[in-house]
């Protein structure tokens, strides 16, 4: 049940994002983060799904800068994977 309630708050994060009410998503995207912690920890993939979603948020909020730096180094691990990524992309293309 508690899993469900995450994906739950996830899917509404996407969604108020997506209509450009990006407090409001920060906002549910920091209960889900809470909740992904206290129920599989910071090491579990639903964390990190969470913190992306935490920190993937637009410019102008502010929220990527307020995150506790036992968490931000998480997001950087995220920009390592997404440039991994683009350099199979391009090597594939070759």
């Amino acid at each position: 049940m508690n899993q469900q309630r995450w994906q739950q708050l996830n899917s509404q994060v996407e969604e108020l994002y997506n209509r450009g009410k990006f407090r409001e998503g920060i906002t549910i995207a920091e209960e889900a983060l809470d909740l992904a912690r206290s129920l599989w920890g910071k090491s579990h993939l639903n964390f990190a799904i969470s913190t992306n979603n935490l920190g993937g948020s637009p410019p102008g909020t502010g929220r990527k800068q307020s995150l506790p730096p036992s968490d931000r180094h998480r997001l950087s691990g995220g920009n390592r994977r997404q440039n991994l990524r683009s350099k199979t992309i391009s090597a594939q293309r070759k």
